[in-house]
């Protein structure tokens, strides 16, 4: 292969091919994207509908006034902690289903160059997780797990919204192995100061997705409800997704293999090459629904609100995964 220029490996490093490579698999499957879009992400004190306004309308007609809605949200929140944030691209289909209503499939997506210095995201599993991937859904019906924002019909549409977390364990793109723990590691090409793991790469990225992702919510219910569009019984899906051109690897090894003495471990673990893996990280503080109080949930349910799943990709996993979205033919 012919060497390339070092304006061209400096641009490879940028990451601004990458971009364009998620775009392009995207238009060429019709996609409609936006382009670094930005949101913002704070947690929520209290309901929207606890604000004065807004309750004394729901108490006069039960309904909420839809002009005063987004106000209601943001005196909702803590504005302290308000954090502005932006998704590299936000992208939107509607894909028929068999026997059902089409679903409106919304992919987060932060593209993660490969920084020379960790170019291996190596990935364990804590506990054994065998469960689908977990998102979250927006629909005028109850029809998913745990429940986190609910919204009551307004004087511009007579249908409520839930917000609920979900999962489609018939669906193979959300059947991947699940990670609870990453590093990334150094590059033995790169000067010794570099040899070194870093656990918030990783961890950082995951953060700006879940935040990104969190916001986008937000901003369709503030312009569902402000315009009396959107509702139908068309569920929107969520998924949060890394696409990164690091080398991405599954750890497994033996607990017995580990010396009690240092915490060091004896034999090489076995490494295993993936295209993708679903990664479960805590939720950031920012990123807080006005779900029911947790003292109500049980605890498989506040483990469920407590830590949210991205999808992490390689550029050929990305292809494959919007391959398989096509393919969906029914909620089953």
């Amino acid at each position: 292969m012919k060497e390339l220029d070092k304006k061209t490996n400096a641009l490879n490093q940028s990451g601004a091919f990458l971009q364009f490579h998620v775009l392009n698999e995207l238009t060429k499957k019709h996609w409609e994207t936006t382009v670094e879009k930005p949101v913002s992400a704070a947690p929520f004190l209290t309901h929207p509908e606890k604000q004065s306004l807004i309750y004394a309308h729901l108490l006069a007609d039960r309904t909420i006034p839809a002009d005063h809605f987004a106000k209601a949200m943001s005196d909702s929140q803590l504005l302290s902690m308000k954090q502005e944030t932006s998704v590299d691209i936000d992208a939107t289909k509607v894909i028929p289903i068999e026997f059902d209503p089409t679903i409106v499939f919304r992919l987060c997506v932060e593209v993660k160059k490969n920084d020379p210095r960790y170019s291996d995201w190596c990935f364990f599993q804590l506990k054994q997780n065998t469960e689908p991937m977990r998102v979250i859904s927006k629909n005028i019906r109850r029809d998913g797990r745990i429940e986190l924002f609910n919204i009551s019909k307004t004087d511009r549409h007579g249908d409520p919204i839930f917000v609920q977390t979900n999962q489609y364990p018939h669906w193979s793109i959300f059947k991947h192995d699940i990670s609870d723990f990453a590093l990334a590691l150094q590059n033995e090409q790169i000067k010794p100061e570099y040899f070194r793991s870093e656990k918030t790469k990783v961890d950082e990225t995951a953060r700006q997705i879940i935040k990104g992702t969190y916001g986008c919510i937000l901003d369709d219910i503030i312009k569902q409800v402000s315009s009396g569009n959107g509702y139908s019984n068309s569920p929107n899906i969520y998924i949060p997704i890394i696409v990164t051109n690091a080398n991405l690897y599954l750890c497994k090894f033996d607990l017995e293999d580990i010396d009690t003495s240092m915490g060091h471990i004896t034999k090489d673990p076995k490494y295993e090459k993936v295209d993708s893996i679903i990664y479960e990280h805590p939720t950031p503080k920012e990123v807080q629904f006005p779900q029911p109080l947790s003292s109500r949930l049980d605890e498989y349910s506040r483990e469920q609100i407590a830590k949210w799943h991205v999808l992490i990709l390689s550029p050929k996993g990305f292809t494959e995964f919007l391959e398989n979205l096509d393919k969906i033919k029914s909620m089953i």
